[in-house]
C-alpha cells in the first residue's frame, strides 16, 4: 500500500566557540562499534545511528528508537491478539532516514514524529559530538524572506507554540528564546500564543527574521504558526507571510514491502536522494559559497 513520506530540510548550525563542523561529528560517531556504544537516551528512549555510508561529499543514514515499553499486541483482522513475546533488552526499532550534505551544510530529514525527530536527531549529535550549541535551522523557500525583505512596515507578528515541556535547551540561547521560556514557565502552560501589533512601525524586520530564525532552531516541532504580516509602503497592500507553510518541504510517495526491511530502508534512503537532488540547485544558490572552501 503507497505511503507518503514527509521530508524536512535544516541547516545545520554549532557555535563557532565549539570548532567543529558536523560532517567530523558524523564520521567519528560512523566509527564507533556497531553495539550499545552508539546508544543514547532522549526523553528516557534509547535512540542510535543505525546505518551509514558516505557518498562523496553526502552522509546517507537512519537513526532507530528503541521501542522498549508499552510493545502494542499483534493483532489479526479477526481482532484475536498475541503479545510480542520479546527479550529485556529487546524493543520494536523505528527508523528515519536522513542525508546531509556537507558542501550546503543542509540536513534531508525524513519526518518521522514516531521514531527520531528532528529534536532526537540534534540531542543525538549534540551529546557525541560534545558541542555546546548545535541546532537545526529550518530552510524557508528563498521567496517568502524576498518577501519579507521587502516588507519595510510591519503591523502584526503572530507565533503558536504548543508542547513546551523541555524548555531547558533554549535557556541562553538568546534574548528571544529566554523570554519564551520564562513565559511557559510563569503561566505552566504547554501552549503559548504571542502576538505583537506593531501599528505602522518600520525597521523591525531584520529583528523579527533574527527571532524567527532562533524559535525555528530550538522549538521546531514545537511551533504551529508563524504569521507576519504588513506592507511595503503605507498606502500599499497588506500581505500575510505563513513561514511555516513556507518551509522547503518535499512530499514522496512510497510503496514499502511489507516484512522486508533492508528493502524498505533502501527505498526511504533512495527517496531522499531523490528529494534532494531535486532541490539542489536551489539549495546551492541559498548556501553555497564558491569562494570558502567547505
Amino acid at each position: 500500500m503507497p505511503k507518503s513520506m514527509k521530508i524536512d530540510y535544516y541547516r545545520v548550525l554549532i557555535g563557532e566557540e565549539d570548532q567543529q563542523n558536523f560532517d567530523s561529528i558524523i564520521e567519528k560517531i560512523s566509527n564507533f562499534p556497531n553495539d550499545e556504544s552508539r546508544n543514547y537516551f532522549h526523553n528516557n528512549i534509547p535512540i542510535r545511528l543505525q546505518e551509514m555510508e558516505k557518498r562523496e561529499h553526502l552522509w546517507i543514514g537512519d537513526m532507530v528508537k528503541i521501542r522498549l515499553n508499552d510493545i502494542p499486541p499483534k493483532t489479526k483482522m479477526s481482532g484475536r491478539q498475541i503479545d510480542i513475546d520479546l527479550d529485556e533488552d529487546e524493543g520494536l526499532g523505528e527508523e528515519t532516514a536522513f542525508l546531509y550534505d556537507q558542501d550546503v551544510r543542509v540536513l534531508v530529514l525524513q519526518r518521522n514524529y514516531t521514531a527520531v525527530t528532528a529534536a532526537g536527531f540534534t540531542s543525538y549529535f549534540k551529546y557525541f559530538g560534545n558541542v555546546k550549541k548545535l541546532n537545526l535551522l529550518p530552510v524557508v523557500k528563498p521567496e517568502a524572506y524576498q518577501r519579507m525583505e521587502k516588507m519595510n512596515i510591519v503591523r502584526r507578528f503572530e507565533i503558536d507554540f504548543a508542547g513546551l515541556q523541555n524548555l531547558s535547551i533554549a535557556k541562553g540561547s538568546g534574548k528571544g528564546a529566554n523570554a519564551m521560556v520564562d513565559l511557559a514557565n510563569e503561566t505552566d502552560s504547554p501552549y503559548q500564543k504571542v502576538i505583537l501589533s506593531m501599528g505602522n512601525q518600520k525597521g523591525t524586520i531584520a529583528r523579527i527574521r533574527s527571532f524567527v530564525e532562533e524559535v525555528l532552531s530550538l522549538f521546531k516541532e514545537n511551533v504551529k504558526k508563524i504569521k507576519i504580516t504588513g506592507k511595503e509602503f503605507i498606502d500599499g497592500e497588506t500581505e500575510i507571510i505563513d513561514l511555516l507553510e513556507d518551509r522547503m518541504v518535499d512530499i514522496e510517495e512510497l510503496d514499502l514491502p511489507r516484512g522486508d526491511h533492508d528493502l524498505a530502508r533502501k527505498i526511504r534512503k533512495q527517496a531522499l536522494y531523490r528529494a534532494w537532488n531535486n532541490r539542489i540547485p536551489e539549495l546551492e544558490m541559498m548556501f553555497l559559497d564558491p569562494e570558502v572552501e567547505q
